[in-house]
This record gives structure tokens, C-alpha cells and sequence, in this order.
């Protein structure tokens, strides 16, 4: 059976356009995460973080964690947010990610909102 004598399939070139927009997509987020800047926050003694740390804990709060390093480019890196799972003398345990206490810049409660307030 023949469609059309007259077309011509273009084979994968008609893939091109697809592959071109993807690859142009992640091109744009790459360069809107090498960009974004990340300030440092307000550095916190021991103390407070212990404070913040245990009322965590008590209350089942979730925390964002600044971690006192930069990436490459000389930003801090993004917070990192959970729930407190346990630590020990040298880590806490934020979602099964081990975060050095010794690091920690910044650590503060997260505010829980309900979907729907």
C-alpha cells in the first residue's frame, strides 16, 4: 500500500526539533541554578543550635540546615530541610543525610503549612 509517492520521510531529522527544545531547556535551567545566589546567613554559636536542635526534636518540627561551606562558584549551598531523624557526637541525621554538627552555620525551624488555610 503507498501512502503518498510524492513525501518523503526525513528520517530522524524530524527528531531534531525535539531533541534541539530539550537540550535548549536544560541549558536554561543549568544556568538559572549557576546563577542563583545564596546568601550566608546569620551565623549561630553551638549553644543556639543546640537550642534550636532539641526543639526540634521535642516538637517533630522540621529544620533547614546552612552548612558553613561554599560551592565552587562562592555561594553557600541550598539549605538542607527535613525532618531531625537522630544524631550522634558528630552528625545530625536530617532525613538520612548526615549533616557534620561541627559545619552547621545556621539552623532554624521550618513553618508548617496546611494546604488548605
Amino acid at each position: 500500500m503507498e501512502l503518498n509517492r510524492y513525501y518523503e520521510d526525513r528520517g530522524m531529522m524530524k527528531y531534531f526539533g525535539f531533541m534541539l527544545s530539550e537540550h535548549n531547556a536544560q541549558i536554561a535551567n543549568d544556568d538559572a541554578e549557576r546563577y542563583l545566589v545564596i546568601p550566608g546567613k546569620e551565623e549561630m554559636s553551638q549553644e543556639h543550635i543546640y537550642e534550636v536542635f532539641e526543639s526540634a526534636i521535642r516538637n517533630s518540627q522540621q529544620v533547614a540546615i546552612q552548612i558553613n561551606t561554599r560551592a565552587p562558584g562562592g555561594n553557600f549551598m541550598p539549605d538542607i530541610v527535613g525532618f531531625v531523624k537522630g544524631y550522634d557526637e558528630e552528625y545530625i541525621y536530617i532525613d538520612d543525610t548526615p549533616v557534620n554538627i561541627n559545619l552547621i552555620r545556621h539552623i532554624e525551624l521550618v513553618k508548617f503549612e496546611r494546604w488548605f488555610e
